[in-house]
């Protein structure tokens, strides 16, 4: 990567727990991307959404951050699978 000016904590940035460039697994992620999957669009249209970007937030591609990264349990993040709408918390 080359940067305009210096990024001295781009690496720290990197690292940091939660960051949506290294939470979300491409492997997975890939297949709702046109870059990848050049039906992409089409298979958002069957399972009901505008365009592949919905499908692509749907799936999770929004970052750790997102409720739908926690509410797929496909997605795997290195995180424990957690529906939240089937969880009560205690604490």
């Amino acid at each position: 990567m080359v940067f305009a000016e210096p990024n001295g904590l781009f690496l720290e940035n990197v690292a940091a727990s939660g960051t949506a460039l290294t939470s979300l697994p491409r492997h997975y992620l890939e297949q709702f991307h046109p870059t990848y999957n050049p039906d992409a669009e089409s298979l958002a249209k069957d399972e009901g959404f505008a365009n592949w970007m919905e499908l692509f937030a749907a799936r999770g591609g929004l970052g750790p951050g997102d409720l739908g990264a926690w509410q797929n349990s496909d997605l795997q993040t290195g995180r424990f699978p957690l529906n939240v709408a089937n969880h009560v918390v205690v604490s």
